[in-house]
Protein backbone atom coordinates (compact mmCIF):
# COMPACT_ATOMS: atom_id res chain seq x y z
CA UNK A 1 0.00 0.00 0.00
CA UNK A 2 1.44 3.48 -1.28
CA UNK A 3 0.97 6.36 0.87
CA UNK A 4 -0.58 9.59 -0.57
CA UNK A 5 1.91 12.41 -1.08
CA UNK A 6 -0.34 15.69 1.56
CA UNK A 7 -2.05 17.61 -0.51
CA UNK A 8 -1.32 21.26 0.34
CA UNK A 9 -4.04 22.89 2.73
CA UNK A 10 -6.40 25.45 2.26
CA UNK A 11 -4.09 27.24 5.21
CA UNK A 12 -0.91 27.09 3.72
CA UNK A 13 -2.71 28.75 0.72
CA UNK A 14 -4.00 31.39 2.56
CA UNK A 15 -0.27 32.10 3.98
CA UNK A 16 0.65 32.31 0.19
CA UNK A 17 -1.62 34.90 -0.69
CA UNK A 18 -1.11 37.15 2.34
CA UNK A 19 2.67 37.30 1.68
CA UNK A 20 1.85 37.60 -1.99
CA UNK A 21 -0.57 40.54 -1.11
CA UNK A 22 2.29 42.19 1.23
CA UNK A 23 4.41 42.73 -1.57
CA UNK A 24 2.68 43.50 -4.17
CA UNK A 25 1.54 46.35 -1.19
CA UNK A 26 4.57 46.99 -0.69
CA UNK A 27 5.51 47.58 -4.35
CA UNK A 28 3.04 50.09 -4.53
CA UNK A 29 3.99 52.19 -2.18
CA UNK A 30 7.25 52.68 -3.40
CA UNK A 31 6.48 52.87 -6.59
CA UNK A 32 4.11 55.65 -5.53
CA UNK A 33 6.71 57.30 -3.68
CA UNK A 34 9.35 57.05 -6.92
CA UNK A 35 6.16 58.73 -8.93
CA UNK A 36 5.62 61.47 -6.43
CA UNK A 37 9.31 62.75 -6.01
CA UNK A 38 9.84 62.76 -9.60
CA UNK A 39 7.09 64.89 -10.19
CA UNK A 40 8.30 67.08 -8.45
CA UNK A 41 11.56 67.54 -9.12
CA UNK A 42 9.83 67.86 -13.15
CA UNK A 43 7.22 70.22 -11.78
CA UNK A 44 10.61 71.70 -10.14
CA UNK A 45 12.50 71.99 -13.16
CA UNK A 46 9.55 73.37 -15.07
CA UNK A 47 8.88 76.35 -12.53
CA UNK A 48 13.20 77.41 -13.04
CA UNK A 49 12.69 77.01 -17.36
CA UNK A 50 9.28 78.79 -17.17
CA UNK A 51 10.33 81.63 -14.70
CA UNK A 52 9.62 85.22 -16.31
CA UNK A 53 11.52 88.17 -16.50
CA UNK A 54 11.33 91.36 -18.33
CA UNK A 55 13.53 92.90 -21.16
CA UNK A 56 13.32 95.67 -23.00
CA UNK A 57 13.52 95.13 -26.94
CA UNK A 58 12.91 97.00 -30.03
CA UNK A 59 13.95 100.59 -31.31
CA UNK A 60 11.28 101.99 -28.56
CA UNK A 61 12.51 100.54 -25.76
CA UNK A 62 9.29 98.37 -25.37
CA UNK A 63 8.86 95.73 -22.29
CA UNK A 64 7.95 92.45 -22.69
CA UNK A 65 7.76 89.42 -20.51
CA UNK A 66 9.75 86.62 -21.61
CA UNK A 67 10.78 82.63 -19.98
CA UNK A 68 14.65 82.77 -18.52
CA UNK A 69 15.29 80.31 -21.10
CA UNK A 70 14.71 83.08 -24.01
CA UNK A 71 17.37 85.53 -23.03
CA UNK A 72 20.24 86.48 -25.81
CA UNK A 73 23.58 88.16 -25.04
CA UNK A 74 22.04 91.56 -25.63
CA UNK A 75 18.97 91.54 -23.67
CA UNK A 76 18.32 94.49 -21.23
CA UNK A 77 16.39 93.17 -18.16
CA UNK A 78 14.64 95.00 -15.85
CA UNK A 79 15.55 93.77 -12.20
CA UNK A 80 14.22 95.12 -8.47
CA UNK A 81 14.25 93.45 -5.21
CA UNK A 82 13.56 89.90 -4.74
CA UNK A 83 14.67 89.07 -8.34
CA UNK A 84 17.01 86.33 -9.39
CA UNK A 85 19.46 87.32 -11.43
CA UNK A 86 18.65 85.61 -14.73
CA UNK A 87 22.07 85.54 -16.52
CA UNK A 88 25.80 87.43 -16.20
CA UNK A 89 25.13 90.62 -16.82
CA UNK A 90 26.52 94.30 -17.06
CA UNK A 91 24.89 96.58 -14.81
CA UNK A 92 24.25 99.74 -17.01
CA UNK A 93 21.51 101.96 -14.94
CA UNK A 94 20.75 101.32 -10.98
CA UNK A 95 19.19 103.20 -7.67
CA UNK A 96 20.40 101.66 -4.46
CA UNK A 97 21.35 98.02 -5.99
CA UNK A 98 22.67 95.53 -3.83
CA UNK A 99 23.07 91.97 -4.38
CA UNK A 100 23.60 88.76 -1.97
CA UNK A 101 26.73 87.21 -3.88
CA UNK A 102 27.19 84.05 -1.34
CA UNK A 103 26.78 81.78 -3.92
CA UNK A 104 30.25 82.70 -5.61
CA UNK A 105 32.31 84.40 -2.64
CA UNK A 106 32.74 84.23 1.54
CA UNK A 107 32.37 87.16 3.38
CA UNK A 108 35.02 88.41 5.67
CA UNK A 109 34.54 86.02 8.46
CA UNK A 110 34.41 82.58 5.90
CA UNK A 111 30.67 81.59 7.11
CA UNK A 112 29.39 81.67 4.21
CA UNK A 113 26.26 83.52 5.44
CA UNK A 114 24.50 86.57 3.34
CA UNK A 115 27.13 88.50 1.25
CA UNK A 116 25.53 91.79 0.58
CA UNK A 117 27.76 93.96 -2.11
CA UNK A 118 26.39 97.18 -3.48
CA UNK A 119 26.48 98.08 -7.06
CA UNK A 120 27.47 100.89 -9.88
CA UNK A 121 27.98 100.77 -13.20
CA UNK A 122 30.89 102.55 -14.47
CA UNK A 123 30.78 106.02 -15.67
CA UNK A 124 32.76 108.11 -17.93
CA UNK A 125 31.87 111.15 -19.57
CA UNK A 126 34.67 113.23 -20.32
CA UNK A 127 36.09 116.64 -19.32
CA UNK A 128 33.57 118.27 -21.68
CA UNK A 129 30.60 116.93 -20.59
CA UNK A 130 28.17 118.94 -18.36
CA UNK A 131 24.60 118.57 -17.23
CA UNK A 132 21.57 120.78 -17.55
CA UNK A 133 22.96 123.40 -15.12
CA UNK A 134 26.03 123.76 -16.71
CA UNK A 135 27.95 121.31 -14.24
CA UNK A 136 30.32 118.62 -15.23
CA UNK A 137 28.80 115.09 -14.91
CA UNK A 138 30.67 113.22 -12.09
CA UNK A 139 32.77 110.38 -13.26
CA UNK A 140 33.24 106.99 -11.35
CA UNK A 141 35.44 104.89 -13.25
CA UNK A 142 38.48 105.84 -10.98
CA UNK A 143 36.72 104.65 -7.90
CA UNK A 144 36.48 101.21 -9.70
CA UNK A 145 32.93 100.33 -9.17
CA UNK A 146 31.04 96.72 -9.39
CA UNK A 147 29.01 96.59 -11.90
CA UNK A 148 28.93 92.80 -12.65
CA UNK A 149 25.75 90.49 -11.62
CA UNK A 150 25.82 86.63 -11.81
CA UNK A 151 23.86 84.52 -12.75
CA UNK A 152 21.28 83.32 -9.75
CA UNK A 153 22.34 85.99 -7.17
CA UNK A 154 19.38 87.69 -5.50
CA UNK A 155 19.03 91.50 -5.53
CA UNK A 156 18.46 92.19 -1.98
CA UNK A 157 17.40 96.32 -2.83
CA UNK A 158 17.16 98.65 -5.31
CA UNK A 159 16.06 98.75 -9.03
CA UNK A 160 17.91 98.54 -12.17
CA UNK A 161 18.61 97.62 -15.95
CA UNK A 162 21.24 95.45 -16.84
CA UNK A 163 22.67 94.15 -19.93
CA UNK A 164 22.86 90.45 -20.91
CA UNK A 165 26.29 89.18 -21.03
CA UNK A 166 26.54 85.48 -20.80
CA UNK A 167 23.64 83.20 -20.77
CA UNK A 168 23.29 79.41 -20.29
CA UNK A 169 26.41 76.82 -19.76
CA UNK A 170 28.62 80.11 -20.68
CA UNK A 171 27.81 81.68 -17.02
CA UNK A 172 30.17 81.65 -14.41
CA UNK A 173 27.98 79.85 -12.33
CA UNK A 174 27.90 77.09 -15.06
CA UNK A 175 31.91 77.31 -15.43
CA UNK A 176 33.13 77.22 -12.10
CA UNK A 177 31.25 74.98 -10.11
CA UNK A 178 30.92 71.06 -10.41
CA UNK A 179 28.04 69.30 -11.59
CA UNK A 180 27.07 67.96 -8.78
CA UNK A 181 27.12 71.29 -7.19
CA UNK A 182 24.37 72.48 -9.86
CA UNK A 183 22.15 69.33 -9.15
CA UNK A 184 18.77 70.62 -7.83
CA UNK A 185 18.23 68.78 -3.98
CA UNK A 186 15.16 67.29 -3.72
CA UNK A 187 13.11 67.95 -0.12
CA UNK A 188 11.10 65.73 1.16
CA UNK A 189 7.97 66.04 2.62
CA UNK A 190 7.03 64.39 6.18
CA UNK A 191 4.08 62.57 4.39
CA UNK A 192 6.93 61.28 1.69
CA UNK A 193 8.80 60.64 4.61
CA UNK A 194 6.58 58.45 6.36
CA UNK A 195 5.32 56.47 3.54
CA UNK A 196 8.95 55.52 2.52
CA UNK A 197 9.95 54.48 5.82
CA UNK A 198 6.19 52.50 6.07
CA UNK A 199 7.02 50.98 2.64
CA UNK A 200 10.49 49.87 4.23
CA UNK A 201 9.74 48.17 7.29
CA UNK A 202 6.59 46.25 4.90
CA UNK A 203 9.06 44.95 2.60
CA UNK A 204 11.27 43.86 5.41
CA UNK A 205 8.85 41.95 7.14
CA UNK A 206 7.08 40.49 3.70
CA UNK A 207 10.64 39.08 2.94
CA UNK A 208 11.30 37.80 6.30
CA UNK A 209 7.75 36.16 6.80
CA UNK A 210 8.44 35.02 2.99
CA UNK A 211 11.70 32.99 4.10
CA UNK A 212 10.42 31.57 6.84
CA UNK A 213 7.59 30.15 4.86
CA UNK A 214 9.72 28.92 2.75
CA UNK A 215 12.05 27.31 4.89
CA UNK A 216 8.98 25.96 6.82
CA UNK A 217 7.92 24.52 4.26
CA UNK A 218 11.08 22.60 2.90
CA UNK A 219 11.48 21.13 5.97
CA UNK A 220 7.83 19.93 5.96
CA UNK A 221 8.31 18.47 2.15
CA UNK A 222 11.21 16.95 3.78
CA UNK A 223 9.86 15.42 6.70
CA UNK A 224 6.74 14.57 4.38
CA UNK A 225 8.74 12.53 1.88
CA UNK A 226 11.10 11.02 5.07
CA UNK A 227 7.79 9.90 6.57
CA UNK A 228 6.26 8.51 3.15
CA UNK A 229 9.69 6.42 2.44
CA UNK A 230 9.30 4.96 6.01
CA UNK A 231 5.13 3.96 5.72
CA UNK A 232 6.27 2.51 1.86
CA UNK A 233 8.98 0.58 3.40
CA UNK A 234 7.08 -0.49 6.28
CA UNK A 235 3.61 -1.49 3.78
CA UNK A 236 6.19 -3.51 1.63
CA UNK A 237 7.42 -5.65 4.57
CA UNK A 238 4.01 -6.23 6.07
Amino acid sequence: MIANPPQPSSKALLECLSIFAGLLFAAFITALCDYKKEKQILLLHDEINNAIVTVYRGSFGNTTDIPVRELVVGDIVDIKQGDRVPADCLLVEEMNITVDQSLYFKDKDGSGDTLKVAKEPSEYYGPDSFDNFGLPLPDNHKSHPDPFLFSDTKVMTGTGKALVCCVGKNTLLATTRKPEDLVVEEQKTFLETRLETAADQISKFAKLAAALIIVTRLIFIFFSSILSEDSMTLNKLM
